[in-house]
């Protein structure tokens, strides 16, 4: 292992990982794709995980794909690098744990990627953004449908066509970020939201997540009406919504709140 990822578990459940190539700006390679990928498939299966969050080094998130791998797996004519890429991207997604990427310094091209896949976003008013690949003479076509997910149609053309830089306000603007706050607040703002998140139900959570990917861009109609009511019976039924219900009249915490 070439220790691409550093993942670290806190006593509450939550794993960091940190991409860690700082002399590239933790550029994505082949070795950071396979830690990152095998990190995302053990965390999803693994009942002691509440939350993830995701983060690069003091100077920077993730600088993008390491354009040198780049054009290695050009010149060897294979398109199955961007399928890794693009299943990394959908797994990290589709997480059964809330996810959270805090971004210190530059964030581009696939580390916006996996920041619009997390479901919270946090940027250091300092960190800057950019979509290069134009500039490169290269289509992104691998994160353009995440980033767009994220940020609009609109946006994204705008950004995916100039490839100019915008700041920590503007990405928040636009709905990439979410938070902004000062450098040194990072850590501070990070913990605030993971307090948030290890309120909710652990089961609870990994469900509410599938639904709202369920429900993006349904219209409201008859079907979508009876499946909203299929899910309110079945988690009724549940012992997480027992365990919470009855807490609340109890006034004690969920089990859940007790480790």
């Amino acid at each position: 292992m070439s220790n691409r990822i550093i993942s670290d578990t806190s006593d509450k459940g939550v794993v960091t990982l940190r991409l860690n190539r700082p002399e590239s700006h933790n550029a994505i390679d082949n070795e950071t794709i396979d830690e990152l990928s095998a990190l995302i498939a053990h965390l999803h299966t693994s009942s002691s995980v509440r939350a993830i969050v995701i983060r690069g080094t003091p100077d920077a998130f993730c600088s993008g794909v390491d354009i040198a791998w780049m054009q290695h797996m050009a010149e060897a004519g294979t398109a199955d690098d961007a399928r890794r890429v693009a299943h990394l991207l959908l797994a990290l997604r589709n997480l059964n744990k809330p996810t959270i990427a805090a971004m210190e310094g530059p964030c581009l091209g696939g580390g916006i990627a996996i920041a619009a896949c997390c479901d919270i976003t946090i940027a250091a008013e300092d960190a800057w953004f950019a979509l290069p690949a134009v500039h490169l003479g290269t289509v992104p076509a691998v994160i353009a449908p995440f980033v767009m997910e994220a940020i609009g149609q609109a946006n994204a053309r705008r950004y995916f066509l100039t490839g100019e830089q915008f700041s920590a306000s503007e990405a928040r603007r636009i709905g990439l970020v979410q938070a902004v706050c000062m450098q040194a607040q990072i850590d501070d703002t990070v913990g605030i939201f993971v307090d948030h998140l290890l309120k909710g139900g652990p089961r609870t959570l990994a469900i509410c997540k599938e639904m709202l990917h369920a429900y993006a861009d349904k219209p409201i109609g008859p079907s979508l009406i009876n499946d909203m009511a299929d899910r309110v019976v079945r988690n009724r039924k549940s012992a997480e919504a027992q365990e919470g219900l009855e807490a609340f009249l109890e006034k004690r915490q969920p089990s859940w709140l007790k480790h």
